[in-house]
């Protein structure tokens, strides 16, 4: 009678309780295991090969857990996500929709309602001029709503002047290309329309790079340090 393979031995609930009956003398003689091709048993009746290269069932679930833990380690450390390593994350972002928005906030209460100077757009009726500004304010409520859930999410933690720089990079970058875009391409409206509009638009430029600056100089100067 030929030795049954090592695949039914392992698969056959019958076959490996009555192995495990055998008495340990027989199991453990050498002749016995060559003749019957027999493999090694280990502790608690958990099949393993004498070459060792099949691991026991319960090694198998320590290492794969020991893996797990491995990899929720490296990715906590690493952040949430991919642009924390360049020092983004959710307080870096809020701040920055927090300037685009509030610096948005006011450039609607001083120039279009306070002045009067424009609305946004200024080629139509007084109506739709309103009705421009009405979904104007809209959005840029809605980026504050967004700023306030990635602030409060974010880390309590951060410094201030990575906060400020990264508020006034946000301010700068809407004034920028909302000039650009608005002010010199679409034209839809000026700051101030007249014969000085080009100087008051330039203006608008200029103080938008400036916030920029700052920011970037308040961010760069928490980097660095």
């Amino acid at each position: 009678m030929t030795a049954a393979p090592n695949s039914i031995i392992h698969f056959c609930p019958i076959g490996l309780t009555f192995i495990q009956l055998l008495p340990p003398s027989i199991l453990s003689s050498p002749d016995y295991r060559q003749r019957r091709a027999i493999p090694d048993i280990g502790h608690h009746g958990i099949i393993r090969e004498r070459s060792g290269q099949t691991e026991t069932a319960s090694q198998t679930k320590k290492e794969d857990s020991h893996d797990s833990e491995s990899s929720q380690a490296s990715f906590s450390a690493a952040g949430t996500w991919p642009g924390r390593e360049i020092g983004l994350n959710k307080t870096v972002l809020g701040a920055f929709f927090f300037g685009i928005g509030m610096i948005g906030m006011l450039d609607g209460i001083v120039f279009h309602q306070i002045l009067k100077w424009h609305s946004v757009h200024m080629h139509t009726d007084h109506f739709h001029q309103i009705m421009s500004d009405g979904y104007f304010h809209l959005l840029v409520t809605v980026i504050i709503f967004v700023a306030g859930i990635l602030l409060w999410r974010g880390d309590a933690h951060e410094p201030s002047s990575r906060f400020w720089g990264s508020f006034l990079l946000g301010a700068g970058t809407f004034h920028l290309v909302e000039g650009i875009i608005n002010h010199h391409l679409l034209q839809i409206h000026h700051v101030k329309p007249g014969p000085a509009q080009v100087g008051y638009d330039l203006a608008y430029d200029a103080f938008a790079l400036l916030l920029i600056a700052a920011g970037w100089l308040l961010y760069r100067r928490k980097r660095s340090g």
